[in-house]
């Protein structure tokens, strides 16, 4: 529950397009063809999520501010509108018309304490709009820590919810590897089809019913994070489609490959990104999170098995 970041900063301008060009052309603050600036980030504890902060002057005669006499107004991202301004509207926070919603996300006004009107909104589950952020820095291909490094150990969230599964592989640890990392691997030990695309920001779906419609096959959308080779894949991963609120709100697993002999490997999976209850208390949250606890032993076991 509450605000997860700014959507967007509006103020008023007696000269919009000129304050614009401005910070366009002084501080490098680049307008798209509807003439706004869509700033890019990713969430701290779901970094497979881009987020967006839209900043805009309007002219100081716009009624978007209203009933506010502020000559701004911050739009805050927020994870289920509904639910919000029903908690808000209980708490006695005065509520500004009526929500609206559009094909870049629902959107709802209160008023704070001083009578400053406040944006909530709640983004689509894909990005409203066209806006990227560049991986960090570090060797190509890889996450930023050292061969051998447990990613998962030192993982900031770990946590009482987090999953942590293992398994025993009679494989050297270079064949584990195919089969996490390879649609053929895959297809091997699990008997699904899937979309690997090994490099940062690359595929990673899992389809667990190949004939469903676009979307609900299984994993759409889930991406590669990171990886060292033949030692640890880290990607994004949801919820079933019958999970339709956790669906678009991503978490993301951790697979480390440990050498126990020349031929056998131990494998170890952490799923992270769980949403503290005070973040997002939904009750999907728990469902899933059982989901997942059970669904990894199965897959970790259908591993096993399909090693002779």
């Amino acid at each position: 529950m509450g605000i997860r970041g700014i959507g967007g900063i509006f103020f008023k301008a007696h000269d919009p397009e000129a304050l614009a060009a401005w910070y366009e052309r002084h501080l490098g603050v680049v307008r798209d063809d509807e003439g706004y600036t869509v700033l890019g980030w990713r969430e701290l504890d779901r970094p497979d999520r881009i987020g967006e902060t839209v900043w805009s002057p309007f002219p100081d005669d716009t009624q978007y501010f209203a009933p506010s006499s502020a000559s701004w107004m911050v739009n805050y991202r927020v994870d289920d509108l509904d639910a919000e301004l029903a908690r808000l509207r209980e708490e006695g926070v005065e509520l500004v018309g009526e929500p609206e919603a559009f094909e870049y996300g629902k959107f709802g006004w209160v008023l704070d304490l001083e009578g400053n009107k406040i944006e909530l909104w709640e983004p689509p589950a894909k990005n409203a709009f066209a806006v990227t952020v560049p991986a960090p820095a570090g060797r190509p291909g890889e996450w930023l820590c050292e061969p051998g490094t447990s990613m998962a150990t030192d993982a900031t969230g770990m946590d009482e919810r987090t999953i942590v599964k293992r398994a025993a592989i009679g494989l050297p640890r270079a064949d584990v590897w195919r089969l996490w990392t390879t649609s053929e691997g895959l297809a091997e030990w699990l008997g699904i089809e899937s979309r690997i695309d090994l490099r940062v920001g690359g595929r990673y779906e899992f389809h667990f019913d190949p004939e469903a419609p676009e979307g609900s096959k299984g994993g759409e959308g889930c991406k590669v994070l990171g990886f060292v080779p033949d030692r640890m894949l880290s990607f994004t991963w949801n919820a079933p489609p019958h999970l339709e609120y956790t669906r678009s709100r991503h978490t993301h697993v951790v697979i480390e490959l440990e050498a126990m002999s020349d031929d056998r490997t131990l494998v170890r999976l952490t799923h992270l990104g769980w949403p503290s209850p005070e973040h997002d208390a939904h009750p999907q949250w728990s469902e899933t999170h059982a989901y997942f606890d059970s669904a990894w032993d199965r897959v970790l076991e259908a591993l096993e098995e399909s090693v002779p």
